[in-house]
């Protein structure tokens, strides 16, 4: 499968990259072993085939990734964008416009099935994937 966009997220708990590497590749993302002197490194990286983990900024540089943080929500948000399938991805929506407003408010929404079914009666022009602009303003307004 390929996947559409570049990038990282800072890890220091090495369980907790351990968890991300291996949701990584539960989602179709083939897992790189890394060179020795990578083996350490805090930041899981994925590209659009592959997940690795890295300490070098060039590696980061030379892909032109998105930086999450460590923002673990984001980094899984955007590494699962693809157009081949649905999973674990967000949605773009519009609110119905109201007698009240001619404009409907635009949400976002994560692909889970029971909210996913919301959209059952929502005609197909109102919903979309969402893009990466969209994702990374909703993180960054929702950021705790």
């Amino acid at each position: 499968m390929k996947f559409t966009t570049h990038c990282f997220v800072r890890v220091e708990d090495a369980e907790k990259r351990k968890d991300v590497i291996e949701w990584c590749m539960h989602i179709g993302y083939e897992y790189i072993y890394p060179p020795k002197e990578e083996r350490l490194g805090d930041k899981v990286i994925c590209d659009t085939y592959c997940v690795g983990v890295a300490h070098d900024a060039q590696t980061f540089t030379a892909l032109n990734c998105i930086d999450c943080g460590t923002n673990i929500e984001l980094f899984r948000a955007l590494a699962a964008m693809n157009n081949e399938n649905d999973q674990e991805q967000w949605y773009s929506y519009t609110e119905y416009p109201t007698n009240e407003s001619k404009n409907g408010v635009r949400r976002l929404i994560f692909n889970e099935h029971t909210r996913f079914d919301s959209f059952v009666d929502v005609p197909s022009g109102y919903y979309r994937k969402a893009t990466v602009e969209e994702i990374v303003e909703y993180f960054k307004n929702n950021e705790k």
